[in-house]
């Protein structure tokens, strides 16, 4: 007894009649030989249970990634777009913006509208403390203070002189003075007077330093009052300037009632800041535009059902999100704009697909995962932050509620290292939809293979394979599973072949690809990789 070389061994494979080259027949759409894999993904993708996520374990090359992306646009097309989500300034607390969701397709147009609102509102109100109605009401108001603090100094003065003081007001504070004989008391006078007429002044100087001191009180809240009244004629201007602005905004987004909340906040935010306008160091309309700028921190508008996302480099910061800064003065610097979404944001209301080896050799990556997937949230936090390695203050944005099916792939290895190390892993991933390496051999296998062998000829543009060498590469592959009955389902070595099979052709300035041709191919392919033997 010997080991027969593959050569020696004679497959009859019988091809259909109507197979007279690749593509002389029609393409084939669906997948084949993973009928049980399918089934777990049906079953994995219907129930809408926490923790029915799904581990798609097989070997490499038979079509995971493939099968998955294609099943996957399937299931998504018939399926409800999520809405779009944004981050928005918080006027309680600037740390911790605010997240607010919107209808998918109106994030974008939120953004838009509340970059021209802002713009318009903020020159309407300078035009508006420079129109000539502003500053006449402004210069009575100035001129009614005016009178009304020389008022209360004549006054103050008055009463002074009838205690014989006179009253001296500056910038650096108030003096006052003891008079004799009308004029100004020298300290060479003061010192020749009797005993008893220094206590008298002396008296007298302690009634007129209360005086002052309630004269003082008076103009000071005379002062506030004012200053009341010119806040309240600035507020007056602008909320005449804002009203029909603000208006229009929250017709145009009555539907959203956080949108709703976030312009009202933002009209009194607008009215407690007039100060702003009248600033020389402050630029208004770049303090009131990145203070308003709305984040589109998920945009789902381009999207016709439910998204996918597919992640092949499953590192922190493109899962989880981050926070962006910028270098000011030599510290840094950010604010709710410059928060950035993750894959798990933008799959959020759809499917993720991750590739399982990734996930487990990025660090934190699968910890945080677990915790998300537990949770039903995730707080964005840079990994430097979580980590402990950068102490600088920070934002804590508002968590979004996140709800998305994880697909994971990976080899069998994998999925069994997981079940058995970690406990956590069968409580998140209770579905395995397990892709076989090899199926049975029979006449509806052959010609679906043949239909196969078709679509991946045109959708790679390769040259047309004639009936012999069709026939050929089914041998290939049921050599590749290593049973005569049986046909390998590594369609990924299988669509090599063909590769290589058409090039030869190609290179040889060949019409179509023969049996020979895709014989000579699968020498070379075994040859490339035989320097041991």
């Amino acid at each position: 007894m010997r080991k027969l070389n593959w050569k020696e061994i004679d497959l009859k494979v019988t091809l259909p009649r109507k197979v007279k080259s690749a593509k002389s027949i029609d393409g084939l759409e669906e997948f084949i030989g993973q009928e049980r894999a399918i089934k777990a993904l049906e079953t994995g993708l219907k129930i809408k249970a926490r923790g029915y996520n799904i581990f798609v374990s097989g070997s490499t090359n038979t079509g995971r990634r493939t099968f998955v992306s294609r099943y996957l646009k399937k299931k998504a097309e018939g399926g409800e777009t999520p809405g779009d989500w944004i981050y928005v300034y918080n006027f309680d607390d600037p740390r911790s913006p605010n997240s607010i969701p919107l209808k998918a397709g109106t994030g974008k147009s939120f953004q838009k509208e509340m970059g021209e609102f802002v713009e318009i509102t903020i020159n309407a109100i300078s035009e508006s403390f420079q129109s000539e109605d502003y500053q006449q009401k402004m210069s009575a108001i100035q001129s009614e203070q005016a009178e009304n603090r020389s008022n209360l100094l004549k006054e103050l003065i008055d009463k002074a002189r009838e205690r014989d003081f006179t009253v001296q007001i500056n910038q650096t504070g108030v003096a006052t003075i003891p008079l004799w004989n009308g004029k100004p008391l020298t300290q060479e006078i003061y010192e020749a007077l009797p005993e008893e007429y220094q206590k008298t002044i002396s008296k007298k100087g302690e009634e007129v330093r209360e005086l002052v001191n309630s004269y003082i009180l008076r103009i000071s809240k005379m002062e506030k009052e004012y200053g009341e009244k010119f806040k309240e004629l600035n507020r007056d201007v602008a909320s005449f300037a804002l009203e029909g602005h603000i208006k229009e905004m929250k017709d145009k987004f009555s539907e959203n009632k956080e949108a709703i909340e976030f312009l009202d906040n933002l009209r009194s935010d607008l009215l407690d800041n007039l100060g702003v306008f009248f600033s020389q160091e402050i630029d208004a309309k770049n303090f009131f535009g990145k203070r308003y700028a709305i984040n589109l921190f998920v945009d789902n508008s381009g999207i016709n059902g439910k998204p996918i996302v597919e992640v092949t480099n499953a590192n922190y910061s493109s899962l989880f999100g981050r926070i962006e800064y910028l270098a000011k003065m030599g510290m840094l610097d950010t604010d709710h704009s410059m928060i950035r979404s993750g894959a798990i944001h933008r799959s959020n209301g759809g499917f993720l697909v991750l590739d399982a080896k990734s996930v487990l050799s990025e660090p934190y990556v699968w910890q945080t995962l677990k915790q998300l997937l537990f949770s039903g949230s995730e707080v964005i936090e840079n990994l430097e932050h979580k980590v402990g390695l950068l102490s600088t203050v920070s934002l804590k944005p508002e968590p979004i509620p996140l709800d998305m099916k994880i697909i994971m792939i990976g080899e069998p290895w994998i999925y069994s290292m997981l079940s058995t190390m970690d406990t956590d892993f069968k409580k998140l991933f209770k579905i395995k939809a397990e892709f076989d390496w090899e199926m049975r051999l029979d006449g509806d296998t052959v010609g679906k293979l043949c239909r196969l062998i078709c679509s991946i000829a045109r959708d790679n543009s390769l040259m047309d394979f004639d009936r012999d060498a069709v026939r050929e590469v089914i041998k290939k592959a049921i050599i590749l599973s290593g049973n005569r009955k049986k046909v390998s389902t590594q369609f990924g070595a299988l669509k090599q072949l063909l590769l290589e099979s058409s090039a030869v052709v190609e290179i040889n300035g060949g019409e179509m690809v023969s049996a020979e041709d895709v014989s000579r191919a699968w020498e070379e392919m075994k040859t490339r990789v035989s320097l041991y033997q």
